[in-house]
């Protein structure tokens, strides 16, 4: 059984990516805190739904078929957020 702190670079590494965008926006105002913790809850879903996913698929190219389609989704709704690519209402500008 793998140690409870298996998954700890997994959440450093969404840590920094959601930090990563604070460093630039010091040189920017493009960025405010909605768009930050919008980024921080699709991480958190994507890493989720991966790793509930990964624990029910044994075989690994399942798993990686799963990792593709959770990358897929967060990419879609990141786009849409960031600058409307499908049209929605909550599309960004």
């Amino acid at each position: 059984m793998p140690h409870r702190t298996a998954h700890l670079p997994s959440i450093l590494l969404g840590a920094a990516l959601v930090a990563l965008p604070l460093g630039v926006v010091q040189l920017t105002a493009d960025w405010n805190a909605f768009d930050f913790a919008a980024m921080a809850v699709l991480l958190l879903a994507a890493g989720a739904l991966f790793a509930v996913a990964a624990l029910v698929a044994r075989v690994p190219r399942y798993r990686l078929l799963v990792g593709g389609i959770v990358a897929l989704a967060f990419f879609a709704a990141w786009a849409e957020l960031a600058v409307g690519v499908f049209g929605t209402p909550v599309a960004g500008s």
